[in-house]
C-alpha cells in the first residue's frame, strides 16, 4: 500500500506537470513509469486526483526537515522537465517551496476554496489585513510603484485596497463597476457606492473575502498577509481555487522580495532528463526504494548481502570487476576526462593496474605483468579509456542487478554517468559498501585496505 506521503507527492507532481496546460511526452512517460513502479491502484490514482493542494501540502508539512528538503529537490527537477518554466509553473512551484522549506513553513498557508466568485483574481497579489495596521499600510503605499514594477516582471499585478479606492473614486463612471467587481454579492444603492467604497477599510475587504470563501475555511492566523491565486482545480465534482497566503511582517517589502526570489527559478545548467526525476523520486519518497542490501566483496566475487542472506552478482571478467570496484571506491565519481587521459602513469591508471591484478586469473595476470615489463600499455588501460568499451562493461554490470528478481530497486546500484557533471559514480552511501577497499598513495605502492 502507498502512504499518505506518497499520494500527496504524486498529487503535487501531477499538478506541476499539468499547470502549464501543456503535457509533454516526457511527462506522460514519467507518470506512467512512476505509477507502474509503485503499483498504484486505480483507487489510489483517483485519491491523488481527489485530494486538494492544501491537503497535500499539509500532509507533507508534517515530515521532518530533511525529508521535506529532499522532496523540494525533486520538485526543482520536475518543473524543468520540458526545458521551459512558465508563470503558472513558477507560481505553483513557489507556493510549494515556501510552504515546505524550513525557514518559511510557519509563515505560509495554502487555502483551497470553491471557485465561485474567485475567477477575477488571476495573477494578483492581494494585501489583506485581519487587524488594521496603519504602519504597514503606509509602508506599502510608499513602495507601491516599486512593488508593482517588481511583480510585473512575472506578469503579476499588485492589489492594494487603499490605492484601488483612491484610484476608482476619482471618476463617477468607475465607482459602480468598482463596487460590482470588489463586492459582487453586495446589493447597494448606486448613489451610495462611493461612500461604501470610502468607508470600507482593508480589514473590511478581508472579512468580505473570508465570507465569500465560506465560514468552513480556516483563514490564515496572520494579522496581515499577502494572498496570491495559485491555480484552478477540479476535485471530484467540484471546481476549486487554490491560494497562497504569506504572512507580512513589519517589513512588507521583504515579504514581497521573498516571494519574488521563489518565483525567480532558472533552468539548470543542463536540463534534467525525466528519468533523473523519477530516479530521485524512487530514492526519496518510498520505503521500498531504500537500499536493503549491502554490496559485499569477498575474494574476487561481489555479493548483495542482507543479514545472513547473500546473493552473488554475476559480474564476470577482471575488467568489469575492476571498473565496478573503481566506482565503489571513488565516492565523488570519476570524470570522463580522467578516463580519456588514462595511462599507466596517471594515478587512476596505477590504481586500475593494481585492482586488475587483484581480480585477474593466472593467465591474465601473466599477460599484464609481461606488458608492464616490456614497457607497453596493458589492454585494460586502453579498453577502459575507450568510452564504447567502458559503456559496454557498465551495461553488463547493470544486467547483473536486474537479473535478481527480489531486488526491487536495481537502479540505485547502477553505475551512472551524471549529465552536466560528466562524471561516473554509484550513488550509494559508504555504509552500504563492505569488503576490501583498494586505495593508493602517490608516494607509496598501491595496497589493499578494508572499510571500517
Amino acid at each position: 500500500m502507498t502512504t499518505t506521503k506518497e499520494i500527496s507527492i504524486l498529487k503535487l507532481v501531477i499538478d506541476l506537470i499539468k499547470v502549464d496546460n501543456k503535457i509533454h511526452q516526457e511527462e506522460v512517460s514519467w507518470i506512467k513509469t512512476l505509477t507502474a513502479y509503485y503499483h498504484f491502484t486505480t483507487e489510489e490514482l483517483q485519491q491523488a486526483h481527489s485530494i486538494s493542494l492544501s491537503e497535500a501540502i499539509s500532509n507533507l508539512q508534517q515530515l521532518d526537515a530533511s525529508e521535506r528538503l529532499k522532496i523540494l529537490k525533486l520538485f526543482n527537477e520536475i518543473v524543468a522537465i520540458d526545458n521551459n518554466i512558465d508563470i503558472n509553473e513558477r507560481i505553483l512551484h513557489a507556493a510549494i517551496q515556501l510552504a515546505l522549506q524550513d525557514n518559511t513553513l510557519d509563515q505560509v498557508q495554502i487555502l483551497t476554496v470553491e471557485a465561485e466568485n474567485f475567477d477575477n483574481y488571476d495573477r494578483q497579489l492581494i494585501y489583506l489585513e485581519q487587524k488594521e495596521n496603519k504602519k504597514l499600510s503606509d509602508s506599502i503605499e510608499k513602495d507601491y510603484r516599486s512593488i508593482r514594477r517588481s511583480l510585473r516582471n512575472f506578469d503579476i499585478d499588485f492589489f492594494f485596497y487603499p490605492h484601488i479606492i483612491q484610484q476608482y473614486t476619482q471618476s463617477q463612471s468607475y465607482i459602480a463597476p468598482a463596487v460590482d467587481l470588489l463586492f459582487p454579492t453586495f446589493s447597494h444603492d448606486k448613489g451610495n457606492s462611493k461612500k461604501l467604497l470610502e468607508d470600507y477599510k482593508t480589514s473590511d475587504f478581508c472579512s468580505y473575502i473570508h465570507k465569500l470563501m465560506g465560514t468552513n475555511i480556516q483563514f490564515p492566523p496572520f494579522d496581515t498577509f499577502f494572498m496570491l491565486k495559485i491555480q484552478s482545480s477540479h476535485l471530484s465534482n467540484s471546481h476549486t481555487v487554490d491560494f497562497l497566503c504569506i504572512q507580512s511582517d513589519q517589513q512588507p517589502r521583504a515579504t514581497i522580495d521573498l516571494l519574488i526570489d521563489s518565483l525567480d527559478i532558472e533552468l539548470p545548467y543542463e536540463a534534467v532528463p525525466y528519468r533523473g526525476c523519477y530516479r530521485t523520486l524512487f530514492e526519496m519518497i518510498s520505503e521500498k526504494s531504500k537500499c536493503e542490501y549491502d554490496i559485499l566483496l569477498e575474494g574476487d566475487l561481489f555479493y548483495l548481502s542482507q543479514e545472513e542472506q547473500k546473493m552473488v552478482l554475476e559480474i564476470r571478467g577482471a575488467e568489469r570487476k575492476t571498473l565496478f570496484a573503481l566506482f565503489l571506491i571513488h565516492k565523488n565519481g570519476i570524470s570522463n576526462r580522467t578516463f580519456a587521459t588514462l595511462s599507466t602513469q596517471t594515478a587512476l591508471g596505477k590504481e586500475i593496474i593494481a585492482i586488475y591484478s587483484y581480480f585477474a586469473k593466472e593467465k591474465n595476470y601473466e599477460t599484464i605483468c609481461n606488458a608492464l615489463d616490456a614497457g607497453s600499455e596493458p589492454a585494460v588501460i586502453s579498453n577502459l579509456r575507450d568510452i564504447s568499451k567502458r559503456n559496454s562493461h557498465i551495461g553488463y554490470i547493470k544486467r547483473a542487478f536486474t537479473a535478481i528478481p527480489s531486488l526491487k530497486n536495481p537502479h540505485l546500484y547502477y553505475p551512472r554517468n551524471i549529465k552536466g557533471a560528466r562524471t561516473y559514480n554509484i550513488g550509494l552511501s559508504r555504509d552500504k559498501i563492505k569488503g576490501k577497499h583498494l586505495s593508493s598513495n602517490i608516494e607509496e605502492p598501491l595496497k589493499i585496505q578494508f572499510f571500517e
